[in-house]
């Protein structure tokens, strides 16, 4: 029985855990995991910023590609015979448009970005996106449009793209 007893007594007493020590290892595994937390949880709040920061610049880009496409619309059809300037529906003011548009109509602040069914941004849409886009044109002398676009978006904060660009009447200038 002497046998058994001394199999069930441990024979360093040093070998085992206080309590202070496991309090203190608790410890450093909690604010391990709650720093990786923190870590992970402001990667995810970075990354949705970015997210929306790279749809801002490509929706403020898309409204310079919407001005230009109705200059060069305008010089197609002076190509064709047709009578038009080359600013044609390109006065001074502020303008949203949609994608697909030809013609820009009157901005309206607060009116926001919708997704359609193809998965494009436009006005048309009953789901709203928290995006909206300004788009001003100043007519900087007889050849030259200076366009801006703003793009607007609200999250926490609001933030807000400019793209500036100058447009040219270079078509009419080759042409004489």
């Amino acid at each position: 029985m002497d046998k058994f007893l001394k199999i069930l007594k441990p024979k360093n007493k040093k070998n085992a855990f206080t309590l202070l020590e496991l309090i203190v290892s608790i410890f450093v595994i909690s604010v391990g995991i709650l720093g990786a937390y923190i870590l992970y949880s402001q990667i995810i709040s970075f990354s949705e910023v970015s997210k929306a920061r790279l749809t801002a610049a490509y929706l403020a880009q898309e409204g310079i590609e919407i001005v230009r496409n109705i200059r060069d619309t305008n010089w197609v059809i002076n190509n064709k015979g047709g009578n038009r300037d080359w600013n044609e529906g390109l006065e001074d003011g502020n303008y949203e448009a949609d994608y697909n548009d030809y013609s820009l109509s009157s901005y309206s602040p607060h009116d926001f970005l919708g997704i359609n069914s193809n998965g494009f941004f436009d006005y048309l849409s009953d789901s709203d996106t928290r995006f909206e886009r300004k788009i001003t044109i100043e007519n900087q002398g007889n050849d030259i449009l200076k366009v801006i676009v703003d793009v607007t978006w609200h999250g926490k904060n609001q933030f807000t793209i400019t793209v500036q660009e100058n447009l040219y009447n270079w078509h009419q200038q080759s042409q004489q």
